[in-house]
């Protein structure tokens, strides 16, 4: 009779949304190691005025399904820049299982990406936040799974973003296009100067859906 070696695993349980209470990034810079940023939550926009009275009230939040918080701690390891734009920068983004909670390697994670605030637009990621706990019942459906808002103060002279992949985020922006779209000129990758910096953690998602052509089997 045939015995088999192998060892038999439980798949892992998914990552709750409000799993992470702090993650750290290495800091670059004289003297710098890595940067602890704690969990925030969202800030509501001011309501819309129109014709000098505030716009209909939104409908309530559903009650959230989300287990109580965790007290995880991810580090987080920066990849590829993917994009940017006015607020902030998106790089490809991975966590450290030896530098993180014990306990996190219990959890499945899908592929991640960190959108770190540029200088001065930390507010523009808290409103932001804010509508992805909003939506947090179309999380992973419609909308990627959000695994949080973090924030610190990095003093003068420090970055958040390795100077190699500042470098790689000036190559990465287009010039103007064939079709005359010229972009907003792209500030510097956030070399942060004494202040906040705010980190959104995200669910990576594919390319672009082609427009006006029958998407892909099982999209």
């Amino acid at each position: 009779m045939q015995t088999s070696n192998a060892v038999v695993t439980e798949p892992l349980n998914a990552m709750p949304l409000n799993a992470v209470s702090s993650i750290s990034l290495p800091i670059f810079g004289p003297n710098a190691t890595h940067a602890v940023f704690e969990r925030m939550e969202g800030v509501e926009n001011p309501p819309l005025i129109h014709r000098g009275r505030a716009s209909t009230e939104p409908p309530p939040r559903l009650p959230s399904k989300l287990p109580p918080p965790g007290n995880l701690h991810l580090r987080i390891l920066l990849g590829k820049h993917i994009s940017h734009g006015r607020v902030g920068v998106v790089y490809e983004a991975s966590v450290s299982s030896k530098d993180s909670s014990p306990d996190a390697a219990s959890y499945a994670l899908p592929p991640l990406v960190a959108k770190i605030s540029r200088h001065k637009h930390c507010e523009d990621l808290e409103h932001e936040f804010y509508y992805y706990e909003e939506l947090e019942s179309l999380q992973g459906v419609v909308v990627p799974r959000c695994y949080g808002l973090f924030q610190t103060r990095v003093r003068h002279g420090l970055s958040v973003i390795p100077p190699e992949l500042e470098e790689d985020a000036h190559k990465d922006n287009p010039g103007p296009t064939d079709a005359g779209f010229v972009p907003a000129p792209a500030e510097p990758a956030p070399k942060m100067i004494a202040g906040i910096v705010s980190v959104m953690l995200l669910e990576r998602l594919g390319g672009h859906l082609p427009v006006g052509k029958p998407l892909p089997e099982g999209t």
